[in-house]
């Protein structure tokens, strides 16, 4: 409340929190629910180029595509709540009495959450250097996705689309990758 009297007068004023996040989560929750699409296509073309490291069979892709429909969104909402928006959200505040920009602040508190998250993995038995690679790595895209639909003030449905147009581009780029790998031989 001392805020919003404080700038009364003074130029815009910040935008409330409810359209801030109702912009930045269609995007992140797009590029997030998409990356297990692509973590499997990558598995397949491992697979394929290796037959004796193959792992699961016709048994776990059954599984997997009955489902991936409703696992695949749960997971982008649950990483996108957990790593990509209080990424962004910190690094907006951060934004404000700093004079980094928040991409790059983004990549800062990035790495520094994923260490948290990695460390939580070493308490339980998990190697922290794979761990910290495997969060951070997975949080690229959703973060990007958020600073991108926030730099753009874009709405909810074109930060969706946007979102799964590049996950759509990067799946149709590994397909066309694992083609070359097959014919290839």
């Amino acid at each position: 409340m001392a805020y919003a009297i404080r700038v009364r007068g003074r130029g815009p004023q910040p935008p409330e929190p409810a359209s801030v996040w109702n912009r930045e989560l269609p995007g992140a929750l797009a590029l997030a629910a998409g990356q297990p699409l692509l973590l499997l296509v990558l598995s397949v073309l491992r697979a394929v180029r290796h037959p004796d490291c193959a792992d699961g069979g016709t048994f776990g892709v059954v599984l997997l595509l009955c489902v991936a429909p409703l696992l695949f969104p749960l997971l982008g909402l649950l990483h996108t709540a957990l790593f990509a928006l209080p990424v962004t959200a910190a690094a907006r505040a951060l934004g404000r009495r700093t004079r980094l920009p928040a991409p790059v602040l983004a990549v800062l508190l990035g790495a520094a959450l994923a260490a948290l998250y990695a460390a939580e993995g070493r308490r339980h038995g998990l190697p922290f250097g794979a761990t910290w690679a495997w969060v951070a790595g997975l949080a690229v895209l959703p973060v990007a996705g958020a600073l991108y639909a926030r730099a753009r003030d874009t709405g909810p449905a074109r930060s969706l689309a946007r979102g799964a147009a590049v996950t759509v581009g990067l799946l149709l780029v590994l397909l066309l990758f694992g083609a070359g790998l097959v014919i290839a031989g």
